[in-house]
């Protein structure tokens, strides 16, 4: 018997399976576009580097609709987003389906959440502006998907008591990253001036 003759056999399409994001900022965009789609269009990460005990420390965030999850103080950047899902997972249900789970940001090594250019110019910018403002700085970014790339990923520099501010925006964090630190240079500057 061929199996067209078969009428009562039936096919299931197999959907592939999704790939998991290369890094784990990556998986984090990717979790927020399903959270955009399928639970609140205003979903926002916010990452933030700030002074801590003679080093810089990280707090994170994510809000959508009425929910809001929040950490601080942690010591890295990986850990502090790592963190966060974990959090997130924790306390909601994001993902319908395992399938779709597969692009959540979880299961990344230290040195796989972001790629080599984000990642070096997000440490150049934040040890040029420990090295320029010591103990009295931040650096936010705020990442949320949009139809407009230019304006998915906002970043902002403020420093000694928020007299000195200067921001960015981009498609992506490197190009935030990159136009922030280009932004800065003369703010950088302008500060080290004033204390001669």
């Amino acid at each position: 018997m061929r199996l067209d003759d078969d009428k009562t056999a039936s096919t299931q399409p197999n959907r592939p399976l999704p790939k998991r994001p290369e890094d784990g900022f990556s998986a984090w965009q990717a979790t927020l576009g399903y959270i955009n789609i399928h639970h609140s269009p205003d979903v926002l990460l916010q990452v933030e580097a700030y002074p801590y005990s003679k080093g810089v420390a990280w707090a994170a965030s994510l809000t959508w609709g009425a929910h809001r999850e929040a950490i601080e103080d942690y010591p890295s950047l990986p850990s502090v987003l790592r963190e966060l899902w974990l959090i997130v997972e924790r306390n909601h249900a994001i993902f319908r389906s395992p399938i779709d789970a597969m692009r959540r940001p979880y299961g990344y090594h230290d040195h796989e959440w972001f790629d080599e250019a984000t990642l070096d110019i997000l440490l150049r910018l934040i040890h040029t502006t420990h090295d320029v403002f010591g103990g009295d700085w931040r650096i936010l970014w705020a990442y949320q998907p949009s139809e407009m790339p230019d304006v998915r990923v906002q970043m902002r520099l403020l420093a000694i008591h928020m007299t000195y501010r200067v921001s960015s925006h981009g498609a992506s964090l490197l190009d935030a990253g990159r136009d922030l630190f280009r932004n800065a240079a003369p703010v950088y500057q302008t500060y080290l001036e004033s204390l001669k």
